[in-house]
């Protein structure tokens, strides 16, 4: 549980959140970039919520789980780490 800052129907828990509630074309708090969640996704665009959508598709066509893509980024860290590793 926390609190959550609400982008188009989807939650972010990101920067300073006070429970605001964002359309699309608002200027927003966080920083540009593509934010992924179980619930979708979120398009931040020169400071303001360009886009949201409710699932990724492939470059095949089909539907990506969004929770397959975060299970994929909580690798990165450690790769990154290991990399430096072994470079040492």
């Amino acid at each position: 549980m926390g609190i959550y800052d609400t982008y188009g129907g989807i939650q972010l828990k990101v920067g300073d959140v006070d429970m605001n509630y964002f359309d699309v074309g608002d200027t927003v708090p966080i920083e540009d970039g593509v934010y992924l969640t179980p619930e979708g996704i979120v398009v931040i665009l020169d400071g303001k919520l360009v886009r949201t959508f409710e699932k990724a598709i492939s470059k095949w066509g089909e539907p990506i789980d969004p929770e397959d893509i975060l299970k994929v980024l909580e690798l990165r860290p450690f790769d990154v780490a290991m990399k430096g590793f072994k470079e040492q």
